[in-house]
């Protein structure tokens, strides 16, 4: 039994001893290993590999001002050429732009010359008429004030007309009572009465005389109102004073609109003229421009270099401003055009560094020149 009992507890023993160690053997399986280093001053650099091809910098296009035509070629392709060499030589003719050009800068001339001989506007014949119209506006106030004192004068000589047509009534009737007393009393043969008939054919004779006195005074004053009643009436002058101001606001109306649109049309004018001048100006610069082009009968290099393309031959017939060769300039390097995803391209700038792998030159140096999206490929 005690034996039995020794053989389990060496046997309990051993199992929690195997049990401890691969206990212990699976926890540091599972913990991370951590190591430490000491801090120190640095950079962090990233890289990005991609590859691409090489391809020669185009420096310097080589180009004409005018039509022209290829007389001589004395560069090839590759050959190194000076700024100053003639490049080509062209066969000698008109140069058809410019001749265009001149004839151009003469339609603008004389057009603009032409412009120029526009009559001004001449107002005197209208400020007369308004002058006129002002003199008339005036005579017709004055004839208002004259009607209306004629008016006064009227009345005035039609009741003195009245009063005399009265007065000579009355005594037309006195004479006719007394023409009839003297006629019945110088019927009576040897009258011999109370009535002095002498005495009254005296007084017949008077009031006859009167009465023409009376009659000449009615005249009178019948062609006073005759005269008086002739002359304008205030109706009519107020009428014609109606007329006169209207005429007068119809002329100054008329006379102010045809001086707006006259000042709105030589503005226009104006500008017209400030343009012309400025196209002629222009097109003189122009003109200039052309004449100091130094093409006419060749073309020269504007820079050393080697000519990595002659884009014309020998009697081609060239447009204006057409290319004709282009120089590499010296030194001026390669090219790689290369792609990257749009991650990578986070990580890259204009200006960086860029190493050169598999090259025959370990002195060649890269930088990065521009970082721009591929229209061929979004991503």
């Amino acid at each position: 039994m005690k034996k039995n009992i020794r053989n389990i507890t060496i046997a309990f023993l051993v199992v929690l001893a195997l049990l401890t160690f691969f206990s212990n053997t699976i926890m540091n399986y599972s913990l991370p290993e951590v190591s430490t280093v000491t801090v120190a001053r640095g950079s962090v650099s990233q890289k990005v590999k991609t590859q691409g091809d090489a391809q020669i910098s185009k420096d310097v296009e080589i180009t004409v001002s005018g039509e022209r035509v290829v007389k001589d070629i004395f560069f090839e392709n590759g050959d190194s050429v000076k700024e100053g060499d003639v490049i080509m030589t062209f066969e000698k003719e008109d140069n058809q732009a410019l001749a265009e050009a001149e004839d151009s800068l003469e339609e603008l001339e004389y057009n603009y010359k032409k412009s120029q001989l526009r009559e001004k506007t001449d107002y005197t014949q209208d400020e007369k008429e308004i002058e006129n119209a002002r003199e008339d506006l005036s005579a017709a106030q004055e004839a208002v004030e004259k009607a209306e004192k004629n008016k006064s004068k009227l009345s005035k000589a039609k009741k003195e007309a009245e009063k005399a047509e009265e007065a000579f009534e009355k005594k037309n009737e006195e004479v006719a009572e007394l023409q009839a007393q003297v006629d019945e009393y110088s019927k009576m043969e040897n009258y011999e009465g109370d009535v002095d008939v002498d005495k009254l054919i005296d007084k017949l004779s008077k009031a006859k005389k009167k009465l023409a006195s009376l009659q000449k005074e009615l005249d009178e004053a019948n062609d006073k109102v005759t005269k008086l009643s002739e002359k304008t009436s205030v109706s009519t002058a107020e009428a014609d004073l109606k007329s006169a101001e209207e005429n007068l606001d119809s002329l100054v109306s008329k006379y102010d609109k045809q001086k707006e649109s006259d000042s709105i049309a030589e503005q226009e004018n104006e500008l017209a003229d400030e343009k012309a001048l400025k196209d002629i100006e222009k097109q003189k610069s122009k003109i200039e421009k052309m004449k100091s082009e130094s093409d006419f009968e060749e073309v020269k290099a504007t820079a050393s270099g080697i000519i990595t393309g002659i884009n014309a031959k020998k009697g081609d017939k060239l447009e204006a401003n057409s290319v004709v060769a282009d120089i590499q300039k010296e030194d001026s390097g390669y090219e790689v055009i290369c792609g990257i995803s749009k991650r990578d391209a986070k990580l890259i700038s204009k200006g960086d560094e860029a190493v050169i792998e598999n090259i025959w030159d370990d002195d060649v140096k890269a930088v990065v020149k521009s970082v721009k999206a591929d229209p061929e490929d979004p991503n």
